[in-house]
C-alpha cells in the first residue's frame, strides 16, 4: 500500500510539473496566444519558483526527505525559468539570482549557527554523556538525555543529536563488545 501511494505521488507530481512546464513553454514559443503581455513573466516565475517547490514539498518531500532538497528544486525552477522565459522579458528580473543566492546562503548560515551552538556545548554534553553512560549503556538514550539537559527547548539541537546517534550506530557500533 505504501509503495503504491508513493508512486501515485510521484506520478501526480510529474503530471502537474509537466503541465506547468509545457503551458509556460507554449505560451512563449508559439504564436497561438498572440503577443505575450509583460505580466506573464511574473506569473511564470511564480509558477516555477513558488508553485513547483510547494508541489514538490507536499507530494514528495514531506515526511520522507530533508527540506534541503527544496533549495535544489527552487534552483531547478530558476533554471527552467531562465530557459523558458525570453531574455527580453527575463531581463527585468535581474535581481532574482541575488535573492536566490542570498536565501541559500541564509539557510547555510542557519545550519552553521546550529553547528556552532552544538560545538560550544560539546564539552558539557560529553561530560553529561559520560555520567549517564555509567548508569545506562544505551547510546541513544544517553545522548538524548544529555541534549535535553543542556539544550532545553532546542528542537534543532535534539534533532542534531539524534542524527549523531544514527551515525554512531551506523559506523561505530560494530566495534563495541556487548555487555
Amino acid at each position: 500500500m505504501t509503495n503504491a501511494l508513493k508512486r501515485h505521488n510521484w506520478l501526480m507530481f510529474g503530471v502537474l510539473l509537466s503541465m506547468i512546464l509545457f503551458s509556460n513553454y507554449f505560451l512563449y514559443r508559439t504564436t497561438l496566444f498572440g503577443p505575450v503581455p509583460d505580466g506573464a513573466a511574473v506569473g511564470s516565475l511564480f509558477d516555477l519558483l513558488v508553485v513547483v517547490p510547494l508541489l514538490a514539498y507536499f507530494l514528495i518531500l514531506r515526511k520522507r526527505y530533508s527540506l534541503k532538497y527544496l533549495g535544489a528544486v527552487i534552483l531547478a525552477g530558476y533554471g527552467a525559468a531562465y530557459f523558458i522565459i525570453p531574455a527580453s522579458q527575463f531581463s527585468q528580473f535581474a535581481f532574482l539570482p541575488y535573492i536566490i543566492v542570498f536565501s541559500e546562503a541564509l539557510f547555510i548560515g542557519l545550519e552553521l549557527f546550529i553547528a556552532y551552538k552544538i560545538l560550544t556545548k560539546l564539552p558539557v554534553l560529553l561530560k553529561e554523556y559520560r555520567r549517564l553512560n555509567g548508569i545506562n549503556s544505551l547510546f541513544l538514550f544517553n545522548v538524548k538525555r544529555a541534549a535535553e539537559t543542556h539544550l532545553p527547548n532546542n528542537r534543532l539541537g535534539t534533532v542534531f543529536m539524534t542524527e549523531f546517534a544514527m551515525f554512531n550506530y551506523a559506523l561505530f557500533s560494530w566495534k563495541k563488545k556487548p555487555p
